[in-house]
């Protein structure tokens, strides 16, 4: 029994024992093998991709967008009001393109009518006027289709025509013969239509006297005689008439003057109480806008009185002039019964024609001399090309830019800024780059704020510094857009422009992938797909934002291998490490 405890104690020992010493030897290390764990990893490789892309390199400016070089326009002598004062009926719209023969705006309801040319409209047009701005109209009125005859400068009726048809074209009448000119105008149209008449009745007479006094002369004479007193009557009760009804307008406008008058009165005593501390309707305080609204009313009722009396002055001026010619008609009318009674008592007489002979030729004459009276009342009053309702421009298409008044206002001053259809980019380059662009290169254009990017050509370089407003260490540059966008306009914009490129995709790398040759030459390392490195000599071609243009001398090369930039030491991931390199590099 004791020697079976005792060898069970010994194996339990040995045990125990071959168990210490397992672990003593699983934790002591040779020389080697701690040398072996305490060295440095291995480097690992940084690479990126051969990739195809196409190289430039730029000169990097700024300029602003904005449409051709605006022009002011300003009218000249616009359409008034009987109260004298021109105002806006209608206003132009900003961005509006324009085209020749359109309504630019409309000004105390007349129309103001655009034309392209380079002669300014310094007259009023009329017809048998001669010159350069009429054969300006005349050319004018040919481009829009219309026919204004012989363009040979002379403002003819064929000129007349083609006016009313394009003022017609946009639903109104062109200006003509004012209220003095038309009374002027038919009292030539009567006077003719007499004179007709007494050479028509002198004839009959020469011929009647010629045959002798028959009885059927002696009764077509007492004929005569009673026409001619019919006639008077009947002018005379016209007379009657027209002068009672001019009257009657001379008495309504005289009224309306009267009422304007009252009105103003009225209005300036309302402004006067409210003035003095009481407004005329709450008896209260009145506030500002109350007063503003009195101000109004009081310079409403100023213009109406203004109108008014103006109507007054015209009524007035009318009816003595429709009296003086009542009066003119009516003299003619006894001229005429005096006449034909004249005529019955030589028709009773026995027949001498020499008298009737003398009266046809004086007939003959009045009745030329009043035609060519009626001729040049008509040539002077008829249709005319206005200087208050046509202005010229000397590019048309125009873009309305910017628009000074608004509908009420008066129109003066500004009415609007015109420029050019055509959308620009003006920029200047440094005198150190000027020769490195010229007229014809393609550019890119990139608005930050708006994230616009897009293209244009050089349309111009000015042929010396300091102009168009830049400085004189500067040379003005003007770019042409590919595509106009309104939302540019006035765009202050990134220009590039390169002034060399690949001119398509080429094959590329980092400037870091290049290394030199003992020989010189420049070659890339390329890390093929089994882990293993080798050198590729390659030419290069052109270095932009940090890439360079390779083409491989010795060796294969193609895009997507993989190339050296630089070694880990960090341990991180190799994915980790090329994706932040490349990035670096598009950052670049």
């Amino acid at each position: 029994m004791r020697r079976t405890t005792t060898l069970g104690v010994i194996l339990a020992a040995v045990v125990v024992s071959a168990g210490v010493g397992w672990f003593a030897g699983s934790r002591i290390k040779s020389t080697a093998q701690i040398a072996a764990e305490t060295e440095p990893p291995t480097a690992s490789l940084i690479t990126v991709s051969v990739e195809m892309r196409t190289l430039s390199s730029d000169v990097i400016t700024r300029g602003e967008i904005r449409y051709e070089e605006p022009v002011e326009l300003q009218l000249a002598d616009p359409p008034a009001t009987l109260g004298g004062a021109a105002i806006v009926t209608l206003a132009p719209e900003e961005g509006t393109l324009i085209e020749e023969g359109e309504v630019l705006l409309e000004v105390s309801g007349r129309p103001i009518l655009v034309l392209q040319g380079e002669l300014p409209m310094y007259r009023t047009m009329r017809p048998g006027d001669e010159g350069d701005d009429v054969l300006q109209l005349e050319e004018a009125l040919r481009r829009l289709g219309l026919d204004p005859g012989k363009v040979n400068e002379v403002f003819d009726s064929a000129t007349e025509a083609a006016i009313v048809e394009w003022y017609g074209s946009h639903g109104f009448i062109p200006p003509g013969p004012n209220e003095q000119e038309a009374v002027e105008l038919r009292a030539a149209m009567e006077a003719v239509a007499a004179a007709e008449q007494e050479v028509s009745s002198a004839r009959r007479d020469l011929s009647s006297s010629s045959r002798g006094s028959s009885q059927a002369g002696i009764l077509s004479a007492e004929a005569d005689v009673r026409s001619a007193e019919r006639e008077l009557e009947d002018t005379r009760a016209r007379q009657a008439i027209d002068d009672a009804a001019a009257t009657a307008a001379v008495d309504a406008a005289d009224a309306d003057a009267k009422q304007a008058a009252t009105s103003l009165a009225a209005a300036e005593e309302r402004l006067a109480q409210a003035l003095m501390g009481t407004h005329p309707d709450t008896g209260l305080p009145p506030t500002e806008e109350e007063l503003a609204e009195l101000e109004w009313a009081v310079a409403d009722a100023a213009a109406l009185a203004v109108a008014a009396q103006a109507a007054l002055l015209d009524a007035q001026q009318l009816r003595d002039e429709i009296i003086r010619s009542g009066a003119s008609a009516v003299a003619a009318a006894e001229d005429r019964v005096g006449i034909a009674n004249a005529y019955l008592n030589e028709a009773r007489q026995p027949p001498d024609t020499s008298g009737a002979r003398g009266y046809v030729s004086d007939a003959k004459r009045r009745l030329a001399a009043a035609q060519e009276s009626l001729e040049e009342v008509e040539a002077r009053v008829g249709t005319i090309a206005s200087r208050s309702e046509i202005v010229y421009l000397k590019e048309l298409p125009a873009r309305i830019d910017r628009v000074g008044v608004a509908r009420g206002d008066a129109a003066t001053g500004p009415i609007a800024s015109i420029t050019g259809s055509e959308m620009i980019l003006a920029s200047s380059v440094p005198l150190a780059d000027a020769s490195l662009v010229h007229e014809g290169m393609r550019v890119q254009i990139e608005e930050t704020w708006q994230e616009i990017e897009t293209t244009g050509v050089i349309a111009f370089k000015a042929d010396r510094p300091g102009t168009n407003d830049v400085g004189e260490e500067r040379l003005y540059l003007e770019i042409a857009l590919d595509e106009e966008m309104e939302e540019l306009n006035y765009a202050n914009v990134k220009v590039n422009i390169p002034v060399q490129s690949t001119g398509g995709d080429v094959m590329a790398v980092p400037v870091a992938a290049l290394a030199a040759a003992a020989d010189g030459s420049s070659r890339v390392q390329v890390e093929d797909g089994d882990g293993t490195t080798r050198f590729v000599v390659v030419d290069t071609g052109l270095a932009a934002g940090g890439y360079v243009e390779i083409v491989p001398a010795d060796g294969l090369l193609d895009a997507g291998d993989r190339v050296v930039v630089g070694r880990e030491e960090t341990g991180q991931s190799e994915q980790l490490v090329e994706t932040d390199v490349a990035e670096g590099v598009e950052d670049a």
